[in-house]
């Protein structure tokens, strides 16, 4: 129809927050409203702790298989994260880095306890990045921190 060809070819409009934009573009950015920078980092923490586990199952009830898809796409989860810190900012994000690598060290390795050890600092990077929302929410608020929209539109554009 009408509206899947305007879709496909990004030529459809709709109006969010009074700005005039393609569909594709506005469905993209109803995903991020009202949604931190740290709120996202939370989620995809508690999603690779989440498939971690999942992993362990898998491995104990030895499906290989569905433990090494698992595996990947929690290395990917990681890598993503990794990817988004500068390392030049300051001496902790290098050192997150680090911590990001540590995981995925592991996580090659497909071992239970190397696993277990993945997990167990994804946890404390995670209930850091916790202790961190109420600061990193309210600078993001008062624009010390770009808003997620603003990064969006930057992309998109």
């Amino acid at each position: 129809n009408s509206f899947d060809h305007q879709a496909r070819e990004g030529t459809g409009t709709s109006y969010l927050e009074g700005q005039k934009m393609n569909g594709y573009k506005a469905y993209q950015r109803q995903a991020y409203v009202g949604m931190t920078r740290i709120d996202l980092v939370l989620a995809v923490c508690d999603k690779i702790i989440e498939r971690m586990d999942n992993m362990i199952e898998a491995q104990q009830a030895n499906e290989t298989a569905q433990a090494k898809l698992l595996s990947l796409r929690v290395r990917t989860m990681v890598a993503g994260l990794a990817s988004g810190v500068n390392t030049e900012a300051s001496e902790p994000a290098f050192h997150l880095v680090r911590l990001y690598e540590y995981v995925l060290h592991c996580l090659e390795k497909m071992e239970p306890a190397a696993i277990a050890s993945a997990k167990e600092v994804m946890q404390v990077i995670r209930d850091t990045f916790e202790q961190l929302r109420p600061t990193a929410s309210m600078m993001q608020r008062t624009g010390q921190i770009p808003c997620m929209e603003g990064l969006l539109d930057a992309k998109i554009a």
